[in-house]
């Protein structure tokens, strides 16, 4: 129960950054907070890992070049 506490506490105080930083970078609203929820869940799911190590709410985050939100476009052709 106190992973869930910590854990809470941890996304509380990071809700609103995650947000308005998908806003920032183009996303509507409703958008940055699937972004938001989809990113808090990915953290929660290695939460353990980061905390067990003695580092609260350190967490070794995956190379952003091999996800999906951060490939390159397609290029446009004619």
């Amino acid at each position: 129960m106190e992973r869930d506490a910590d854990f809470a506490a941890y996304a509380a105080g990071r809700w609103t950054s995650l947000v308005r930083s998908a806003v920032l970078l183009g996303c509507s609203h409703a958008d940055a907070e699937v972004l938001a929820q989809a990113t808090l869940l990915k953290a929660w799911s290695s939460w353990g890992r980061g905390t067990a190590c003695g580092r609260p709410g350190r967490l070794r985050l995956p190379d952003p070049g091999q996800h999906a939100l951060h490939q390159p476009p397609a290029p446009v052709v004619g």
